[in-house]
């Protein structure tokens, strides 16, 4: 999937920015000291070799495993989505913390659990070429196709039809801006949450989800709040780590990986003293 993708953007790309910063990579404590990896400014070419590169590391993996922090104003679209499949196969948590524009809103739609920091916003708005580009013919043959690819992939992850087409609907000139209350007031607190595949598991393991469409519990029933959250967290964190370690035994074995860099097992094993 990752090579037929590559090939429909790796054209589109061309057309994009030319800028030569990447996004940042880092490793640091969020709230009560847990460590978190924060993907910070533009998503470029080239940014998923250099992620996987950046996960050879017991700091990262772990930071990784815990939470995935997005800060970002968007950028490369084919680019983001190799990245939004790494994080979508590892059934990452993943929080807004400040802004998640463009191309950001497909990194955050991977996640198998996702929520917005307080103060944080969603940007959407649809794909585009850069405005260099006056070909109205060859962008419409480079632009449908990729619009038709991310339109597809937020709707398996769960994202609602109706802000997919508002999204669609915006020019790349304009943004349309999403916090935590808009969200809420669209009745979407537990879609935009989950993963429509992730939450329909794990209310089979543990029962139906508990908040109401504001995201609240009810104060006489804060107890089976409580316990749902601990089952759903021990769900992902099974899946998660069965992942990772079949990554890791890939790797082992010479094996291409979602992960890691293929051949990356000898500086792997040295860093993780294995």
């Amino acid at each position: 999937m990752l090579s037929r993708l590559c090939q429909l953007f790796c054209v589109l790309a061309l057309f994009l920015s030319s800028s030569v910063t990447a996004a940042d990579f880092e490793v640091f404590e969020f709230a009560g000291g847990q460590p978190s990896l924060r993907i910070s400014g533009q998503i470029r070419k080239g940014d998923f070799d250099r992620f996987q590169r950046f996960l050879v590391s017991s700091k990262a993996l772990n930071a990784f495993r815990k939470r995935v922090i997005l800060d970002s104003t968007g950028g490369d679209v084919g680019e983001a989505l190799k990245l939004a499949t790494l994080i979508e196969r590892s059934y990452a948590t993943v929080m807004v913390y400040g802004k998640c524009y463009s191309a950001c809103f497909i990194l955050y739609a991977a996640g198998a659990d996702r929520s917005l920091f307080m103060g944080s916003v969603l940007g959407l708005h649809r794909v585009s070429l850069s405005a260099a580009e006056s070909d109205i013919g060859k962008a419409k043959n480079l632009v449908a196709p990729a619009s038709d690819v991310v339109s597809n992939y937020l709707q398996k992850q769960g994202i609602p039809r109706s802000i997919i087409d508002k999204m669609n609907e915006t020019s790349a000139s304009d943004i349309v801006l999403l916090d935590k209350d808009d969200i809420v007031k669209a009745g979407f607190s537990k879609i935009m949450k989950y993963n429509s595949t992730y939450i329909d598991v794990v209310e089979k393991s543990c029962g139906r989800y508990p908040y109401d469409s504001f995201g609240s519990i009810p104060a006489d029933d804060l107890m089976r709040g409580k316990v749902w959250i601990d089952c759903e967290f021990d769900i992902q964190v099974k899946n998660k780590d069965a992942f990772i370690l079949a990554e890791i035994d890939r790797l082992k074995k010479g094996q291409a990986t979602v992960l890691f860099p293929k051949g990356s097992w000898r500086e792997f094993s040295r860093e993780f003293n294995l």
